[in-house]
């Protein structure tokens, strides 16, 4: 281990002038949020901090909480990468499948022995629900830790179980941090469970409703099936009070004020529907939005909007309706429906895929190497299957809930070697979104988007950081006067209430 004075620290890899400000200013202290856009070095910022307190023998141990997937790309791809070579190591990432082998838990007893090594441990997000993972981190708090939380916004529930753990365990941990580039994605009341993790002080609340009664109006409303009364948000207010709470604390970083990256390019590609499909389309938008309407709806502007309206409904099953319905419609837009909800028998509503060929279409006017993201697994799968009949199996990898981990990571690697036939990198944004780095793309689809602000942010920097060269074009593929129209301004109406808070003024979709 390198013996280090405040002058000395040996980087493994050279840093821009704005990891190393933040570096300077982050190194010491025990809570803090790397704010930073997708692309700007936030994980190499907390690895370099990790070792900077380790050289100190300020810890001995670095816990990483990530997304599945991304945890493991921590552990083979950022830590070699970035870890300087004077910091001896030992590292794991949790595999919930192999747990149980004593093999695998021989790899995890060296975590325990005595040495000057620092002790890495990479854990997914989702397993925090498991007996196994909270044993383990019972253990692991004992020793002088660094938790690190990596898209901190998966644990912004404050309910869920797996945030009320991590919160739990990590209260035994000295030095704490969290990244993210999209720390906002539905609300500032986002913010809460984010910072409680690093230190419950820098809100001052004492609970998450009084919390979100400081920032927020709300009214009360009757449930008139229920009898219940319910609070609806009317509005944000004390936002630049909340914004000063948590300055000292954290460090937002854009890429547009920090690298020298080329533009972000966004067009749209419009698809045309035939009378039929327009016709279910609107039908079922009618009876949607009159199934679910009650005498206390309010007015909207397009039955879209009330559509979304009903999401935040306090009666669950409405919501549940509404989300329900709204997947319908943008499946109808994709040509096809499920047999039933029990049944998921895909059944086409045409003859013609009218979206499936506008893709195929706007594919055969695109060079070099795409990203293109769906929500709908039959999407996912209908287009791999066109593109590999068109350019060759060869062709396309794809990045979805259905792929091992192991094929996964093959996918990865082998869409960014430039010298692979691989083109086409077909994903999910759910599972692609976040950790993984896509800059041989030019070109990102995205065939179908979702109402999460967080998925389409993460989604769209996987090709837009650091090693990128050329400019980014971003094709959303729409059917004008629809729910495609809707979901992107919708994003964008929540993308303007977390520039309050970030101070973020770029142009955006």
């Amino acid at each position: 281990m390198q013996t280090i004075t405040k002058q000395d620290y040996i980087y493994k890899t050279e840093p821009f002038d704005h990891q190393r400000k933040i570096f300077l200013e982050s190194r010491d202290k025990l809570a803090f949020g790397y704010l930073a856009e997708q692309g700007t070095g936030k994980t190499k910022m907390s690895i370099d901090n990790a070792a900077w307190l380790f050289a100190k023998g300020e810890i001995n141990t670095l816990i990483i909480i990530a997304p599945n997937g991304v945890h493991r790309n921590w552990i083979d791809d950022e830590i070699p990468d970035h870890l300087p070579d004077w910091v001896d190591r030992r590292t794991l990432f949790w595999e919930g499948g192999k747990a149980g082998s004593k093999k695998y838990q021989k790899e995890i007893e060296k975590l325990f022995d005595k040495g000057d090594f620092l002790r890495i441990i990479a854990f997914n997000i989702e397993s925090f629900n498991t007996v196994k993972v909270k044993k383990l981190l019972s253990r692991l708090a004992l020793l002088e830790c660094m938790c690190v939380v990596d898209e901190s916004t998966r644990i912004k529930t404050p309910g869920a179980k797996r945030t009320r753990a991590i919160v739990t365990y990590s209260k035994k941990m000295k030095y704490k941090r969290i990244c993210n580039g999209t720390p906002i994605t539905q609300s500032p009341l986002d913010l809460y469970s984010q910072f409680r993790f690093l230190n419950p002080r820098i809100i001052g609340a004492v609970s998450f409703l009084s919390f979100k009664h400081e920032y927020a109006t709300w009214e009360k409303k009757l449930n008139r099936k229920t009898k219940r009364e319910y609070e609806e948000l009317v509005e944000f207010k004390n936002l630049d009070k909340l914004k000063a709470k948590i300055a000292p604390y954290c460090v937002r970083v854009r890429k547009s004020e920090c690298l020298d990256l080329p533009e972000k390019i966004y067009k749209r590609y419009y698809v045309e529907i035939d009378k039929e499909q327009r016709r279910i389309y609107n039908d079922m938008l009618a009876n949607s939005v009159a199934e679910l309407r009650t005498r206390e709806t309010p007015q909207f502007e397009s039955p879209e909007k009330e559509l979304e309206f009903f999401l935040q409904d306090t009666d669950k099953i409405r919501a549940k309706n509404a989300m329900v319905k709204l997947l319908r419609l943008q499946q109808i837009l994709s040509g096809w429906h499920y047999a039933s909800e029990e049944d998921k028998t895909v059944v086409p509503i045409v003859d013609k895929n009218t979206r499936l060929a506008a893709f195929m279409e706007l594919i055969s006017d695109i060079e070099g190497k795409v990203i293109i993201f769906s929500r709908f697994v039959p999407d996912i799968e209908m287009i791999i299957e066109s593109l590999s009949e068109e350019y060759g199996t060869d062709s396309v990898v794809a990045y979805y809930g259905a792929v091992e981990d192991d094929d996964r990571f093959i996918a990865k690697r082998s869409f960014q070697d430039l010298n692979s036939p691989v083109r086409f990198f077909v994903a999910n944004p759910q599972s692609a979104g976040v950790g993984l780095t896509l800059h041989a793309a030019q070109s990102v689809i995205y065939y179908s988007n979702s109402f999460s602000l967080y998925d389409r942010l993460q989604s769209e920097d996987r090709a837009h950081r650091i090693g990128q060269r050329n400019n980014v074009t971003y094709y959303d593929l729409e059917v004008a006067g629809t729910i495609d129209r809707y979901i992107i301004e919708s994003l964008r109406a929540k993308k303007d209430i977390a520039n309050e808070i970030t101070g973020d003024t770029e142009s955006w979709l």
